[in-house]
């Protein structure tokens, strides 16, 4: 019966002891461990015993992944006491067999960290405890962003005094979606760019008008744009023909989120937020 001590930036430490030898986890209200945060997918990963009785776990996201005391999995990895799993930029999940050692994860008084890489731009939580490297693309060093100390009594720590960190936490969301999203086909297409980087001051075009972002193929009637909109990254359709879809359901306007996908005919686009 497995122990999660749930570490989270800005929260104080918990955890949650759950039966069974599956556990589903993600921000979908269905799974069985729930992480509310959008940079958690709706199914993230599946913690299960294998055939050995050993329990692994499985990333099953297709846009976020997994990182497993610092090195990013994305096959079935053996997890034993006290691994330390980051699900997303803001969740990072102690795991534990041992209820008694599952109380001393909570007490801990390691320092949990906000990192980004100045490489690849990788970003998420890091314990100071372990000397980690970017577990994208191997950079022997990463920056820190922001602080929380975890602990069952202390209260999380934000960067300064004055910031509030429910603010500090939505700033650093915003400032994210803005400069570490992009757009990529997502049907297969490879005639031309299959993705693009989107910024502030940097949007996309999805069409086949003069050297659109995205190329559209087959017969339509209008453009689609990708811009960010001053919290968000937005779509706006001028589609004649065919209407514009956001995961399935037709829209002129639309809010887009880490996952997402634009469907104009027969082409397929994700955004997603690294």
């Amino acid at each position: 019966m497995p122990t999660f001590v749930i570490h989270a930036l800005g929260k104080p430490a918990s955890k949650v002891t759950l039966d069974g030898e599956r556990v589903r986890v993600g921000r979908d209200p269905g799974n069985d461990l729930v992480l509310p945060d959008e940079s958690v997918s709706r199914e993230h990963a599946i913690f299960a015993r294998d055939g050995d009785g050993r329990w692994v776990v499985q990333c099953v996201s297709e846009t976020n992944a997994v990182v497993l005391d610092g090195r990013m999995v994305t096959s079935a990895a053996a997890v034993a006491e006290g691994n330390e799993i980051l699900l997303g930029s803001d969740h990072l999940i102690v795991f534990s067999e041992d209820p008694f050692k599952a109380d001393g994860y909570i007490q801990i008084k390691s320092g949990y960290e906000r990192k980004r890489c100045p490489t690849c731009k990788w970003e998420g939580m890091t314990s100071s405890l372990r000397l980690t490297a970017c577990p994208r693309c191997a950079a022997p060093s990463l920056e820190a962003v922001d602080t929380y100390r975890g602990s069952a009594s202390s209260a999380p720590q934000a960067a300064t005094a004055a910031v509030d960190p429910a603010q500090a936490k939505a700033l650093f969301s915003k400032l994210k979606s803005a400069r570490m999203s992009y757009l990529e086909r997502a049907d297969g297409k490879v005639e031309g760019s299959i993705r693009t980087e989107l910024s502030e001051s940097k949007g996309a075009t999805l069409g086949s008008g003069a050297d659109p972002s995205l190329k559209v193929f087959g017969i339509h009637f209008g453009e689609v744009s990708i811009a960010w909109a001053g919290e968000h990254f937005e779509a706006r359709s001028s589609m004649l023909f065919p209407a514009m879809k956001v995961n399935g359901e037709k829209a002129k306007v639309a809010r887009l989120r880490n996952g997402d996908v634009i469907e104009i005919g027969g082409n397929q686009f994700r955004f997603a937020t690294t």
